[in-house]
């Protein structure tokens, strides 16, 4: 009779999702928050104490660029999202028509495994934040309400985790979490920059497998293979990295937050920049504080709330039917008119009250959010330096109509479509938004154009792709 095999001399257990299933291969990585982590928890304008970096949340962000990243490759909604529960898991139900005709169950169990291991947090802040704060432009959210609600709490940068990631199909996982790395980040708010990510150098790690040594469009192939720079398919409702728009700054820098005030810069001077010229600055001059937007929709606004006299009466340049262009950025679109001049005092003819702009379906349901198809931020490279980049993401705007919305009012003059720089017979007085090639371009790509035509003309920009 023979002796058992002692433990010592037993093969290297191997690791599987199920019994019979392929060898699980583990990737392992430990990342750096680069930004402030802004929401998040499971409490509104709060950050979690405890497990405030969640698998499940990065498993998400996964999700959503593994279908940026492969959207264009399947024929219809239908089989990506088959292809999406196959891979990353979901409610079990019946697929197509599998070998011999039967049928096939499609999703079940990931066959992603995602953990966050060893977190060190950095520091809580609670403090208020002002203007003058150099990323005010993405943290605005976070200010103290005038209803007495304070700050949003937020993690400083340095948050320090270990991604644990164990999967049968790393060829599939690896492209989602490079761009997840690039482009995506943790938290609230991180297509304007917040929870911006890079990889803690460490022996062995194979940095420019995961980080490109420069924003080319080589660099872009040799990490995502056509998923970035492939053939540029159909706009549709879901945002595809195939057919964005990046441009990048023309220098890198050694610390994210300078790269990423940068990126927040361009957006902010192109939506509110002062300047006196009107081809380039979103508003005039003024006399101790921005002056009036160069913008159309105060005017509209005006127009459609009555006779007034309001404090600036509208300008004969923008007569024409109602646009809201800047809803191309996203919604909701929250503001409220300047109630006294640059002295303090009270205007003595008052302006329309607060107001919305939002976005209402073809039923004419109001509709919660529209994302940005815009994302600021700064990129790490693999060098350790960051550079500040611009990306439009290929996504068309959805159906349905902007509506101006006031207190539980809405006002059927208020309607217009997505993506319309200029009413018929009106002006721009402000130059991006009378751009020939813009103009002429199909609804949906519009602002992208004339934003994108702006950065490298003015910001002097350089266009990857």
């Amino acid at each position: 009779m023979t002796s058992p095999p002692k433990f010592k001399d037993l093969p290297e257990a191997r690791s599987r999702t199920r019994l019979g299933g392929p060898e699980l291969e583990t990737i392992s990585l430990t990342l750096e928050i680069t930004t402030p982590i802004l929401g998040g928890g499971t409490v509104s304008r709060k950050v979690d104490a405890v497990d405030f970096i969640r698998a499940a949340s990065i498993r998400g962000a996964l999700r959503m660029w593994w279908r940026a990243l492969n959207g264009p490759m399947f024929g219809s909604a239908k089989t990506l999202a088959e292809a999406e529960r196959a891979l990353w898991g979901g409610a079990t139900d019946e697929g197509g028509a599998g070998n011999g005709g039967a049928a096939k169950k499609v999703g079940g169990r990931s066959e992603v495994e995602v953990r966050v291991l060893d977190v060190t947090a950095s520091d809580l802040e609670t403090d208020e934040l002002g203007f003058s704060h150099p990323a005010f432009y993405a943290l605005w959210t976070a200010k103290a309400q005038n209803n007495g609600t304070p700050a949003a709490e937020r993690r400083t940068r340095g948050t320090r985790f270990t991604l644990e990631i164990r999967t049968s199909r790393r060829a599939d996982v690896e492209p989602a979490l490079r761009a997840w790395l690039l482009f995506g980040g943790y938290g609230s708010r991180t297509r304007r920059g917040c929870g911006s990510l890079t990889i803690v150098r460490v022996p062995g790690l194979d940095v420019p497998n995961w980080l490109p040594t420069e924003l080319s469009p080589a660099e872009l192939k040799r990490l995502f293979g056509n998923g970035f720079v492939g053939p540029v398919p159909v706009a549709g409702d879901m945002p595809l990295l195939a057919g964005s728009a990046l441009v990048c700054g023309a220098s890198s820098v050694a610390k994210a937050e300078d790269a990423w005030c940068t990126a927040l810069n361009w957006l902010r001077d192109f939506r509110q920049g002062k300047g006196s010229d009107p081809r380039q600055h979103a508003r005039e001059s003024g006399d101790r504080r921005p002056g009036r937007s160069r913008w159309p929709e105060a005017d509209k606004l005006r127009r459609i709330s009555g006779a007034g006299p309001w404090a600036h009466p509208p300008r004969a340049d923008y007569q024409g039917p109602v646009v809201w262009p800047r809803a191309s950025f996203g919604l909701p679109i929250v503001g409220q008119f300047q109630g006294r001049d640059a002295n303090n005092v009270p205007y003595p003819n008052p302006e329309p009250g607060s107001y919305e702009l939002r976005w209402f379906d073809t039923a004419g349901n109001e509709r919660s959010r529209l994302a940005s198809p815009l994302i600021v931020k700064a990129v790490s490279l693999a060098d350790g330096r960051f550079v500040p980049v611009a990306l439009w993401l290929n996504r068309a705007f959805p159906a349905g109509r902007v509506e101006l919305k006031q207190g539980d009012n809405r006002s059927s003059r208020s309607r217009a479509d997505f993506d319309q720089l200029l009413a018929p017979g009106d002006k721009a007085l402000f130059g991006p938004l009378e751009s020939p090639a813009a103009l002429a371009a199909p609804r949906g790509s519009r602002m992208k154009i004339a934003f994108i035509e702006w950065l490298v003309a003015l910001k002097k920009l350089r266009r990857v792709i």
